[in-house]
């Protein structure tokens, strides 16, 4: 048994949309979301009927500033409206199909690609 077998990971048997949340560093963040959305389908068999947040913070939680409780919030939001098979980042208040974000090179913010 794969690992994802062994913890039910792709067995619709339950639900029929599977809600994943992935915290992650913010500089390779972009990186690792096109790696698993390249690789959902040979991971997941049934990857059609899951959705895949990737979230992180511009501040650590240890600050009083941080965006990173804000971000989390937002990513488990957009599990529930984004369309099965999507793979996104949750940032700054904007949910971006991995395909199409960019981070800006001056402001550093992550972008929908134009």
């Amino acid at each position: 048994k794969t690992r994802f077998q062994k913890y039910g990971i792709g067995q619709k048997d339950q639900f029929s949309v599977f809600r994943v949340v992935v915290t992650h560093g913010t500089d390779t963040m972009i990186e690792t979301a096109l790696f698993v959305r390249s690789r959902l389908d040979e991971i997941l068999p049934s990857s059609s009927g899951i959705v895949i947040a990737f979230t992180g913070a511009t501040k650590p939680e240890r600050f009083v500033d941080s965006d990173a409780s804000f971000n989390l919030g937002c990513a488990v939001g957009a599990t529930s409206i984004c369309p099965p098979g999507s793979v996104v980042i949750c940032i700054n208040g904007n949910c971006i199909p991995c395909e199409r974000c960019v981070r800006g090179e001056e402001s550093g913010l992550f972008e929908l690609k134009s």
